[in-house]
């Protein structure tokens, strides 16, 4: 496979792609549950700090451009070995296995409620395991194909059915209730530190970096361009929860994003 064969819309779609999943949906609709469209103002204040850290990791990739460990491998140049197993152990392997698990569930429990397939719902999880086993092992082309097939579609539904609820122009019913909702500056910040697992995770593009053209200009733009696309998109969808569910369904239901397809257009949503 040829070197830098991977472009800027690339660099975008693996940075969207990590940040936009299951749990982070369920965060959005928990967040919003409690402060009403409140919730974007903590999601912005997120957003501008993930940027800042995005800042860091390029300036790193700027300087280190043959690492692609990421952070791990900046972190061990920083501090060495043993805070770096520390910390990278902590903070990245444990909340990874966590988190994966709480991705595979809520996506196997979705599929479940739309696909009555007679099978566990787990197996909707090994199928999807062994499709991204699968394109992983093709290398980083396939991978990045995939990839931006998966993210932009995500992205184009998520703005889709945003939109649609934010104008009114869903299918069902439309419920009136208070835009704003227990809002107070403790609220804000601890909403804030909710809002921060809406963005993270676009720092997964640095690994990728030495296949990519022009990465010193490329990998810090996408990123950026990812996580402001991102904040936008959920915004809308925040305005759109307003119209068609309720702030108390939302923050109590284990996938928002399910309860909102269906109040917006039924099963089809």
């Amino acid at each position: 496979m040829e070197e830098s064969t991977l472009g800027l819309k690339n660099v975008v779609s693996v940075s969207v792609g990590l940040v936009i999943a299951t749990s982070c949906l369920v965060s959005l609709g928990q967040g919003a549950g409690e402060i009403g469209i409140a919730f974007i103002i903590p999601m912005i204040i997120a957003c501008l700090f993930n940027m800042i850290t995005m800042a860091t990791m390029s300036e790193l990739n700027a300087l280190m451009p043959n690492v692609t460990g990421g952070l791990a491998q900046y972190t061990l140049a920083g501090v060495g070995p043993i805070p770096t197993i520390v910390l990278m152990v902590g903070g990245y392997m444990i909340s990874n296995i966590l988190s994966c698990g709480v991705e595979a569930s809520i996506f196997a429990y979705a599929m479940g409620q739309i696909v009555p397939l007679p099978i566990p719902n787990f197996c909707w999880t090994a199928i999807a395991s062994i499709v991204i086993l699968i394109a992983n092992l093709h290398g980083v082309d396939m991978f990045a194909k995939v990839q931006d097939v998966v993210s932009y579609l995500l992205l184009g539904s998520m703005l889709f059915m945003g939109i649609l609820g934010m104008t009114k122009l869903g299918s069902g019913a439309i419920i009136h209730q208070p835009s704003v909702m227990n809002v107070s500056p403790l609220n804000v910040v601890s909403m804030t530190a909710v809002a921060f697992w809406l963005f993270i995770g676009a720092e997964y593009a640095i690994p990728i970096s030495k296949n990519v053209k022009n990465a010193k200009r490329n990998v810090p733009l996408g990123m950026f361009i990812g996580l402001g696309v991102i904040c936008i998109i959920q915004a809308i969808m925040v305005l759109g929860f307003h119209n068609y569910t309720s702030w108390r369904d939302l923050a109590s239901s284990a996938a928002p994003h399910l309860l909102y397809g269906m109040a917006v257009l039924g099963k089809p949503g």
